[in-house]
């Protein structure tokens, strides 16, 4: 659940004139619970933006390939190819047909900040709908008393729209990662049913779990998942998926749920409350769900977007490196960035580079009594179970 604590002016540079930037540096502002550092350490993006990468988000990105990895082969297969073959063994040789996936991967890696936040972004959609499609899966499963499903969830645009799970079990933002990356790797998945072997490192990574694929209705956005730990059970979970389907689609529901998925809410930041923040993502650090501003001026070019992209890897990466960091403000010639970081939740924010401490830290209050407010459309706040 979302915390509304509020951001006070204690926030950011302290009195008088911020210091230029130089051509390495941003003058950056830390807050270690009442005590205040001043700091070089964040530096300037300027130039190639895909060099800009801080240590901590760049093992990120290379724990995501190998886990990649894991789920094609599982680490028992892995472990008794190099005992058999030995350590100068070429894993390509298995890895055949996965360099879309580790393409894929590396690519969502530099352009998306769930992942290297370490979380899942959630697809914006009203209580009722999204309660109303956890609940069918719920419902179906159990009416065809189909055993040993462990998973079932819906994807859209690279998004969660709902899961439901066994109980004791939890998914992992990781492993969901790796299905999502194998649903747009795979657009032929549109075409018919499918049955998947994968594993999933997080939650098991020395075996494989099998996922019944399906799309809700021909030129879907939504993809259905059902993953069991039983390698036959295809046939049951393809009844099931029907039974889904069919309720969803009802006259009573059909275009309630067609709306929801193909005109989703979006989180507008009015420029009267907000004239300042340009861009924001948010993490609820107790279910790791993201949600994040739609692109908008200035951020409309690509180049923009990777700048951006930039400055958030470098803001987060600090934080991690730095658990006792509360709050973070640094300018740069472009914008300023403010991070605020509690045990319930982050918030990161790129802001006008005019905009002065205390009404960033105002603007910041009202987003996340925003957040609080928009949180059954934008976050997954109720779970069901099998």
């Amino acid at each position: 659940m979302l915390e509304a604590e509020t951001l006070n002016d204690s926030a950011g540079v302290p009195g008088g004139t911020p210091i230029q930037e130089n051509a390495l540096a941003s003058t950056l502002t830390l807050h270690q619970h009442d005590s205040m550092l001043n700091a070089d350490q964040v530096e300037s993006a300027e130039g190639d933006e895909e060099e800009i990468c801080d240590e901590e988000c760049l093992l990120a990105g290379l724990s995501r390939r190998d886990f990649t990895v894991i789920s094609t082969l599982c680490r028992t297969q892995l472990v008794s190819v190099f005992q058999k073959r030995g350590p100068n063994f070429d894993l390509r040789l298995l890895l055949r047909g996965a360099e879309r996936h580790l393409n894929e991967i590396m690519h969502s890696f530099r352009c998306e900040t769930s992942v290297f936040l370490r979380s899942v972004r959630v697809f914006g959609m009203n209580a009722s709908e999204r309660d109303l499609i956890a609940s069918t899966i719920v419902s179906c499963v159990n009416n065809a008393k189909v055993s040993n499903v462990i998973f079932g969830l819906v994807l859209a645009h690279r998004q969660l729209v709902a899961v439901v799970r066994m109980k004791g079990i939890a998914l992992h933002p990781s492993d969901l990662h790796i299905l999502i990356n194998l649903v747009e790797c795979n657009p032929s998945f549109r075409n018919a049913d499918n049955w998947i072997p994968i594993c999933l490192p997080h939650f098991n990574d020395t075996g494989f779990v099998h996922a019944f694929v399906s799309y809700l209705w021909e030129g879907s956005p939504a993809c259905l998942m059902l993953l069991s730990l039983e390698r036959g059970a295809f046939q049951s979970l393809r009844e099931v998926n029907a039974a889904i389907a069919a309720r969803l689609l009802s006259p009573k529901h059909r275009a309630a749920i067609q709306t929801a998925l193909e005109k989703p809410p979006v989180l507008e930041l009015d420029s009267a409350t907000f004239p300042d923040i340009w861009h924001f993502v948010y993490k609820n650090r107790c279910s790791g769900q993201t949600c994040s501003a739609p692109w908008r001026i200035p951020y409309v070019s690509e180049q923009e977007r990777r700048r951006l992209l930039a400055y958030y890897k470098k803001s987060i990466g600090l934080c991690l490196e730095t658990a006792e960091i509360k709050q973070l403000f640094a300018t740069t010639p472009h914008n300023c960035l403010m991070s605020y970081i509690t045990p319930n939740f982050e918030l990161h924010c790129v802001l006008s580079p005019f905009v002065q401490r205390s009404m960033a830290s105002a603007q910041a209050d009202r987003l996340i009594k925003l957040l609080k407010k928009e949180e059954n459309r934008f976050f997954i706040t109720s779970l069901l179970f099998f």
